[in-house]
This record gives C-alpha cells, structure tokens and sequence, in this order.
C-alpha cells in the first residue's frame, strides 16, 4: 500500500478475507501515513453500526494518538481519525458551520478514505458521498 501512494497513485485497493486482519492492516497504514506527513485527517467507512464501534475501539487500543472519533455517537468530536456508517456521513456533509455556512466535511477535508465492505451494492447505494469525499474523479 505504502509503496502504491509513493508512485503517486491516489487509489489502491485492498483485498482480505473476512477474519485476516483488515482493521488492524488498516490501522497500521494510518500509522504510517501519519508518521510520513503524508496524512492528517482519515475518515473510515463501514456499512454497520457495529462495525464503526469496533473500527473506533481497535484505533483507540492500537493507535490511540489518532483521537478516533465515531461521528455516530460523537458527531461535534474532532480528530484525526474518523469513523462513521454510509448515512451517517451522507447527513453531516451536506450540514454547514457557524455564520459562515462553510461545510465541516468538504471536499478535500479528508486525506485518506478507508472504505470497508467496499462492495459494488455498497458503492451504487453511496455514489454521492463517495463523490464529494473525492473518493472518485
């Protein structure tokens, strides 16, 4: 993965079978990433609520300087790290800040985008938010 993103290429895909480590995998290229510069912000995609609640807690043991946040529960929180189902992002970016109306989560807000359970049904279902979060050109 680390070597993908210093060719300069802004996508990579990630295939692992389900129980093989994909959080932790994860977790340890933030790390890096983080540790390079290269990143400050990350927001993590999950499709369940269950799934954003152990991402949070697996960056909470492993990674604890990150100051993960699940925007589920902690919606006003900051961090580096943030951890949210599809819907729940899809109302926070189009919610505004303060008087000067400007979007908490715009375009470019986010460094790198961790999408889990990346599936076709997934992407068709949340083309929008994935749009906006730069994901796709």
């Amino acid at each position: 993965m680390c070597k993908q993103f210093s060719q300069s290429r802004r996508k990579a895909l990630l295939v692992m079978a389900t129980g093989t480590g994909k959080t932790r995998t994860a977790i340890a290229l933030v790390d890096a990433l983080q540790r390079a510069n290269w990143i400050k912000r990350v927001l993590f995609l999950a499709d369940r609520v269950s799934l954003v609640k152990q991402t949070a807690n697996a960056f909470k043991k492993h990674l604890p300087d990150s100051s993960p946040v699940n925007l589920v529960t902690e919606k006003d929180t900051e961090g580096h790290v943030y951890v949210c189902t599809y819907p729940t992002m899809m109302g926070l970016i189009n919610e505004t800040q303060g008087k000067s109306g400007e979007a908490r989560f715009g375009v470019g807000y986010f460094d790198l985008i961790i999408i889990d359970e990346a599936h076709r049904s997934v992407y068709q279902k949340n083309r929008k938010a994935l749009k906006r979060g730069r994901v796709l050109h």
